[in-house]
C-alpha cells in the first residue's frame, strides 16, 4: 500500500501530480506515492478507497495550483461543493491526523484561512513546500529528505531510503560548484533536436532554439511540430526552464495548454522533462533528450 497521499484538481496541476508521483517513487520505489488517476482500479468505490489510502498513508500532500482555490463548476466554487473530492481527500487527511503537507506548484501561494471552506481552515496552519520548475529536482530533494524519516518508521527498507536521499543530498552539494561547471560549458546557444515519444505514443522531431540578445535569453520550443515562442525563460547554473503554449480543440471547445520545460546541459546533450497543463484530460511527464545541431560549414 503507497505510503504518501497525492491530493489534487486535475485541471490545476494534474501535470504536476504525475511529475512529482514520479520523482517521489524514484526516492523511495515504486508503489510509494499515490495518485488517483493512475492507482484507481475500474469501478473501484473512491470513497472506499479513499478512506483505505489516508489510513495506511505516513503523509498526504496537497498540491495546490494556480487555479486549485477558484476552480469553478456551473458558476460556483468547486472547493465549496460538500461532495468535491479535494474537499473530501483534504478534510480526511486532516481528521487522520498525520502529517499534512501543502505543496505549492506554478507559482501559486499558500490559500488563507478565510478563503477555505470551514472543514479545511487547519489546512492553512502548515508550512507549504514549494516545487519550482527550474529547481524541481533540488526542491524535490528537500521534500524527500523531510518524508524519509516518517517512511522510515514504517519501512524495513528505511536505512535504504535514507541512503538514496543521503546520495541526492551529495549530488546537492557538489552541485554548488554550479557557477564554475557552467564557465566551462559551451555557450548553451544554437539549436538543439531530439526525438519527443509523448504520453499517448505519438513521436515527432522537435526542437529547441536558444540566443542571447542584448544580454537577455530568448527562444523556442517546438510541440507536435509547430515552433511556439518561449515565456518565463530561465538559464543558469547548467539548467534551462521556460513555458510554451498552444490549444486543443474537442467537440467545437478550444482549451488552452501550458508546457512546463525544465532541462540540464550535459555537454552536448540537453536532457529535460516536459509537464503539460490544461486542455480536457490529464497528461504523463514526459522525458526528452536533444542534441546540438552542429552549425554550418
Amino acid at each position: 500500500m503507497a505510503e504518501i497521499f497525492i491530493s489534487y484538481r486535475r485541471e490545476d496541476a494534474g501535470g504536476y501530480a504525475g511529475r512529482l508521483e514520479e520523482g517521489l517513487e524514484r526516492l523511495f520505489g515504486t508503489g510509494s506515492a499515490f495518485r488517483d488517476v493512475v492507482d484507481l482500479q475500474p469501478g473501484e468505490d473512491y470513497l472506499q478507497a479513499l478512506n483505505s489510502r489516508i489510513a495506511a498513508a505516513v503523509a498526504i500532500l496537497v498540491v495546490i495550483g494556480p487555479r486549485w482555490l477558484t476552480a469553478e463548476r456551473d458558476g460556483r466554487r468547486r472547493l465549496e461543493g460538500a461532495d468535491d473530492v479535494v474537499r473530501q481527500e483534504i478534510k480526511a487527511a486532516l481528521a487522520s491526523g498525520k502529517p499534512v503537507f501543502p505543496v505549492l506548484v506554478g507559482g501559486a501561494v499558500m490559500p488563507e484561512a478565510m478563503m477555505l471552506p470551514q472543514d479545511l481552515v487547519d489546512l492553512a496552519r502548515f508550512q507549504a513546500v514549494q516545487l519550482t520548475d527550474l529547481g524541481w529536482e533540488s526542491d524535490l530533494r528537500r521534500l524527500g529528505a523531510v518524508l524519509a524519516p516518517l517512511l522510515s518508521r514504517r519501512t524495513r527498507g528505511g536505512r535504504r531510503l535514507w541512503l538514496g536521499v543521503a546520495g541526492a543530498a551529495l549530488l546537492t552539494a557538489m552541485a554548488g560548484g554550479g557557477a564554475w561547471w557552467w564557465r566551462q560549458r559551451p555557450d548553451p546557444s544554437g539549436t538543439w533536436v531530439g526525438e519527443v515519444v509523448y504520453d499517448w505514443g505519438y513521436r515527432r522531431q522537435e526542437e529547441v532554439v536558444l540566443e542571447k540578445f542584448a544580454g537577455q535569453w530568448r527562444g523556442t520550443a517546438s510541440y507536435l511540430g509547430v515552433a511556439r515562442p518561449m515565456s518565463q525563460l530561465e538559464v543558469r547554473a547548467g539548467a534551462l526552464g521556460f513555458q510554451t503554449h498552444s490549444e486543443v480543440m474537442m467537440g467545437g471547445e478550444t482549451r488552452q495548454l501550458t508546457h512546463h520545460y525544465v532541462a540540464e546541459f550535459q555537454g552536448d546533450r540537453l536532457d529535460g522533462v516536459l509537464t503539460t497543463e490544461g486542455g480536457f484530460s490529464p497528461y504523463r511527464p514526459v522525458r526528452f533528450t536533444l542534441n546540438r545541431r552542429a552549425p554550418p560549414p
